[in-house]
């Protein structure tokens, strides 16, 4: 199985906290050796949820589109989604970074884009990730106003179930000696080798009625530009639960 790569998202499924915060530790040793030279934003206020307007020429408004993101390897022009809208929102000032939540198809979940303070902040955002948990980060979101600006990205991750099964107590249909599926077929000395689970995240800009309330220009509050590497975690809005997590580092390279 090939390792993630600097451009690649690992995606996994969590059933807990310490599960939580071992991915997050996981992500963090991903993302250590990446480093580059960056400009100091301007700060927010402590303890508030005040973002400066700040501005940058590449997002002007492009007819096609699309959006400058910076990569650990300069940056491109990719597709992007533009929000003028009432969404949950915070800045987390323990984490240096602005919070955001999205609908997806379903209305039972949700993502959660943690988009660091600083451009290049990724890897102190996943270091510090291990001592914040989600659920203290989603009791800090409020609807707010908010002019926000997102690559358009999609992830298909295959995820193998046996590890997570055998914690269950599951291991017979995988042995070759034990195995037992004569109640399936006729057909002698088979077992199960492998059970996948094939899982597909894409962020789209979904319409469906009581999603989201559209906002005034006038009425924007606060801006959200995801143009850098960030993290995102896909919850369950019923149980606030993290059913999966990882990072965009480049929202059009493959295999994310």
């Amino acid at each position: 199985t090939a390792q993630p790569t600097p451009t690649q998202t690992t995606l996994e499924m969590i059933d807990s906290a310490a599960s939580e915060n071992r991915l997050v530790a996981a992500l963090a040793r991903q993302q250590r050796s990446l480093y580059s030279t960056h400009k100091t934003p301007e700060r927010h206020q402590s303890g508030s949820n005040w973002v400066p307007q700040y501005y940058d020429q590449r997002w002007g408004h492009n007819p096609s589109n699309e959006f400058w993101f910076f990569t650990y390897t300069g940056g491109e022009n990719v597709p992007a989604h533009t929000y003028t809208a009432y969404l949950p929102f915070a800045f987390i000032p323990e984490l240096s970074c602005l919070a955001l939540q999205l609908p997806l198809d379903d209305p039972r979940y949700s993502i959660m884009i943690l988009l660091p303070e600083e451009r290049m902040g990724l890897s102190q955002l996943l270091y510090s990730l291990q001592w914040c948990p989600v659920r203290a980060i989603i009791t800090h979101l409020k609807m707010t106003a908010v002019y926000a600006v997102v690559p358009a990205f999609t992830i298909v991750k295959h995820i193998n179930l046996v590890p997570a099964l055998a914690k269950l107590g599951i291991h017979s249909v995988f042995d070759p000696f034990r195995a037992d599926l004569s109640p399936m077929t006729t057909e002698p000395h088979l077992f199960v080798r492998t059970i996948e689970q094939v899982v597909t995240v894409s962020l789209r800009k979904y319409y469906a009625s009581n999603r989201w309330f559209e906002a005034a220009p006038s009425e924007v509050q606060q801006h959200f530009v995801a143009n850098h590497p960030f993290v995102y975690f896909v919850l369950d809005k019923e149980t606030d639960v993290t059913l999966m997590a990882g990072t965009i580092v480049n929202p059009v390279a493959h295999n994310q």
